[in-house]
């Protein structure tokens, strides 16, 4: 995927600055990016800087950081804002100090179900990608397939 968003400059071509313009103008002062009532929100701060990595821009890393940390080691998330947590936090953090990873990957864990997947195909492949983006094997990756 990283290959295909390092086209995104020249296929933009002309627009691409436009297209940065735009997804800075998301940011909001609290550091998270915008949902479509204006509010910050995880699921579209990944967007946001899935967008602007796509696009080879800097990150606005500092201010990421602070809006995540309000979200400490996610009590209180559902699971896809649990993975967003991650993606974030993966997106922004090269060593992950002062992130709170083995809390979050256990937080990951409650959603397990009785067959030691995550009830479905995408669940389990958001629950894949989080262990990838923290940089942790994820236990018992065999059951995935049989809950699937």
């Amino acid at each position: 995927m990283l290959q295909v968003a390092r086209l995104a400059p020249k296929q933009l071509g002309e627009s691409r600055d436009l297209v940065a313009n735009f997804l800075h103008s998301l940011l909001n002062p609290d550091g998270g990016f915008q949902d479509r009532t204006g509010k910050s929100d995880l699921y579209y701060t990944v967007f946001g800087l899935e967008g602007l990595i796509a696009l080879q821009e800097d990150l606005p890393a500092a201010a990421v950081a602070s809006f995540l940390h309000t979200f400490g080691d996610g009590e209180g998330l559902d699971f896809v804002h649990l993975c967003c947590l991650a993606r974030c936090w993966a997106a922004i953090s090269r060593d992950f100090t002062g992130v709170p990873v083995e809390r979050i990957l256990s937080r990951l864990n409650i959603f397990r179900v009785d067959d030691g997947g995550f009830g479905n195909i995408y669940r389990s492949f958001l629950a894949l990608g989080a262990y990838q983006d923290l940089r942790a094997p994820l236990p018992e990756p065999e059951k995935l397939l049989y809950s699937c």
